[in-house]
């Protein structure tokens, strides 16, 4: 899960909404977004997890 989401974290427009975010819940669903976009399979709880 963490290769994939350095993986998502290369693209300049993904890192400019997550720096825009109001709070953490907004930034993990947009990395859910762009994951599933991917073809990942993440779950808010897991990227939660990895956010602590």
């Amino acid at each position: 899960m963490l290769q994939q989401i350095k993986e998502l974290l290369q693209n300049a427009q993904l890192q400019q909404k997550l720096t825009a975010a109001a709070n953490e819940a907004e930034a993990i669903k947009l990395l859910a977004i762009a994951g599933a976009e991917k073809g990942y399979k993440f779950t808010v709880e897991g990227l939660s997890q990895v956010a602590l």
